[in-house]
């Protein structure tokens, strides 16, 4: 997701947006099975060059959900402030043109965003 174009059109949620993901680090992630039920999945975030990105497992069960059906949901969660939620839907695109921050580029595994 084009972090810098969400925070244009909307600066205050994506102030608390961003405070939230950076806080741990984490979030959770909604996929859809094959089945067509929820998965829901922690997932690492990263907040750089104006992308969010999330970070996983190359092959693993969330991101061939997401290779399948690139809908997901965003879950952010901080237990500092007293209203500690922020959600957001989007859909998965393949990131080919990267690597995954502070991974050598001989060790570096395709990443999802959007």
């Amino acid at each position: 997701m084009n972090w810098t174009e969400f925070a244009e059109s909307g600066r205050q949620l994506a102030v608390r947006g961003e405070e939230l993901l950076r806080s741990s680090g984490l979030c959770l992630v909604g996929t859809i099975r094959t089945d067509g039920s929820p998965r829901i999945s922690p997932c690492e975030v990263i907040l750089e060059e104006g992308e969010l990105m999330l970070g996983m497992m190359w092959q693993s069960r969330k991101a061939m959900d997401l290779r399948r059906d690139p809908r997901l949901v965003v879950h952010a969660h901080s237990a500092i402030r007293k209203d500690p939620r922020a959600i957001s839907r989007s859909m998965a695109e393949p990131e080919r043109s990267r690597t995954m921050v502070k991974t050598p580029p001989d060790r570096a595994l395709p990443t999802c965003s959007r």
